[in-house]
């Protein structure tokens, strides 16, 4: 199975010519607040997420940003007090996305087009996330890597020859980067890391991943023998570009194949044998999906899992199992009741630290509308 989705995005809106011409240094604070409050109209993510409330953490070069509601995921509305030309930053991680397919039942291209209003501002993309997760296909990601190390396995992609205008396959030119953990390799890289690159694609094994940290996922990893995830993330031209086309996106059916597009072009894997080039399963199923072949979108999940991870680690990495062992070792099998009791009875005296009081205040309200009881919770951990 092969599932698409968005994982995450970055807009900028940008006053137009006209009111940039018009505008002064001092009136942009209020320009930019009248651009943010059409861009929540017209998306109604107040109805989504929560009312706006001061957010401390800006993007990188902004100064001055609000999120929206309180949740533990990371949504931000931001400018620079003294730049008008950064324009009003809306960063929508992964986790936000979700939250938002979930509750409106609508993909992320349909965000981008409400977002779309020429007469008050200039939109475009400057940062997006895609996915391709191949779920149950028996792909090792430390394999995939040695044959691409070795060239066993090479990386090709779409490109228009200048001379005769038709589309050839031609060698990725990309940078590998490898990271290994013990004897395999879970995670690589396709492209450069550093900082503002027009594109990067990361390859990893998402179910070892999940696992490994308690996830969001983790009930579908949980439930899947393998799982890997093709991860791109497009910058500056690229991302222009495939905004535009999902501007232009009337169904979810031309969305998933614009997503597919985008690893069919640039990211084909092919086996180097001896009959010359052979496409992997997965790469051919993304080049059908390119070209119209019916594909499944990705399900969201935009739990947040640290109430579950603390759990899991009271059980597991805290001490506190061996502790009631030996209790009821030296002293019976009431003996691990009592302590429980002594602990619970600490509760009632038990004073909460800022870090916890603003935990219960992102969080509460989400973890009480997904889970009606602690019973349904502890299911999931």
């Amino acid at each position: 199975m092969i599932e698409l989705g968005t994982d995450e995005l970055t807009m900028v809106l940008r006053p137009n010519v006209q009111t940039m011409e018009n505008m002064e240094l001092a009136d942009w604070v209020s320009v930019a607040d009248g651009i943010i409050g059409v861009f929540i109209d017209r998306t109604g993510l107040s109805s989504v997420y929560g009312e706006p409330r001061p957010e401390p953490r800006c993007p990188k070069g902004y100064t001055d940003s609000i999120t929206l509601g309180e949740h533990s995921f990371y949504l931000v509305l931001a400018i620079n007090e003294r730049q008008p030309i950064m324009g009003c930053c809306i960063r929508i991680s992964a986790q936000a996305l979700a939250y938002y397919v979930e509750e409106t039942g609508r993909e992320a291209y349909r965000l981008l087009q409400d977002a779309y209003s020429p007469d008050d501002y200039e939109l475009r993309l400057s940062r997006i996330g895609l996915t391709a997760d191949c779920v149950d296909e028996g792909i090792d990601v430390s394999a995939l890597y040695h044959g691409l190390n070795s060239g066993s396995v090479l990386v090709m992609r779409e490109q228009v020859d200048g001379r005769t205008g038709k589309v050839e396959l031609r060698r990725s030119a990309s940078k590998l980067s490898g990271y290994a953990v013990g004897d395999s390799v879970p995670t690589f890289y396709l492209g450069s890391r550093k900082a503002n690159v027009d594109a990067l694609l990361r390859v990893y094994d998402k179910r070892r991943e999940q696992m490994e940290t308690g996830g969001r996922y983790l009930s579908k990893a949980r439930s899947c023998k393998d799982w890997m995830r093709f991860e791109v993330s497009l910058r500056h031209g690229y991302a222009t570009q495939l905004s535009e086309a999902l501007m232009d996106a009337s169904s979810d059916a031309e969305y998933a194949e614009l997503i597919a597009s985008v690893f069919a072009q640039r990211y084909q894997f092919h086996a180097l044998t001896a009959a010359g080039l052979r496409p992997a399963p997965w790469t051919q199923r993304l080049i059908g999906a390119a070209g119209g072949a019916p594909i499944l979108l990705l399900s969201p999940s935009s739990r947040d899992t640290t109430l579950a991870s603390s759990l899991r680690y009271l059980r597991d990495g805290s001490g506190l199992l061996p502790l009631l062992y030996k209790g009821e070792t030296i002293w019976g099998e009431k003996a691990p009741e009592r302590a429980l009791g002594w602990l619970l009875s600490s509760l009632g005296s038990y004073e909460p630290n800022a870090d916890c009081r603003g935990w219960i205040r992102r969080n509460a309200g989400d973890y009480a509308k997904r889970y009606h009881s602690v019973d349904s919770f502890l299911l999931e951990v």
